[in-house]
């Protein structure tokens, strides 16, 4: 057994020369060394950036999950407003359709009213031309004036001083026996 340096390659390699002619490089296990302060440095700002990249890891997920549930809370927030407005809407609708209904119903008792106001007209109108046929016939008829300020008590009988206000007459409709005067407004 002989030690040979081989003097070829650049970086010499120890062998070993066996009788069989095959020749074996003598390789020494690395002996265990002592860490370097730099080693142990290094290994360290590892370790810190190894922990930092847990705990950043932990909270993208803390943070996924509250995006998440946001989210989720808005959708519900998004539904529930677009039932609101879809209720307000119809609120909305049935109010207007109210409103239409209301003009409708005004617009056809205006009409009535007015359709009232000229058979009045007419009326008044039939009457004076009835009590112009009955004077020109020597009846007794009430004057247009008296239908004016008839005050209500269907009597007819009252008459105006000149203070406005209206005496009973004898003889008329009374409470009791005492005449009832009324005041022209």
């Amino acid at each position: 057994m002989r030690l040979t340096h081989d003097t070829d390659s650049a970086p010499p390699i120890p062998t070993i020369a066996l009788p069989d002619g095959i020749v074996r490089a003598v390789v020494k296990p690395k002996a265990k060394t002592a860490k370097k302060a730099g080693d142990v440095a290094s290994e360290a700002t590892a370790d810190s950036y190894r922990s930092l990249i847990a705990s950043q890891d932990k909270e993208i997920q803390r943070l996924k999950r509250q995006l998440a549930e946001a989210d989720a809370g808005r959708k519900e927030q998004v539904e529930s407003l677009r039932s609101e407005l879809a209720e307000s809407a119809q609120r909305q609708a049935a109010a207007e359709q109210a409103a239409s209904a209301s003009e409708r119903a005004l617009q056809e008792l205006t009409r009535e009213q007015e359709d009232l106001l000229i058979c009045l007209a007419e009326s008044d109108l039939r009457a004076g031309r009835l009590r112009d046929r009955l004077r020109a016939l020597g009846e007794a008829v009430e004057s247009d004036d008296d239908d004016d300020n008839d005050d209500g008590d269907g009597g007819g009988s009252g008459q105006v001083d000149a203070g406005g206000a209206v005496a009973t007459l004898p003889g008329s409709a009374t409470a009791g026996d005492e005449a009832l005067s009324y005041q022209l407004v």
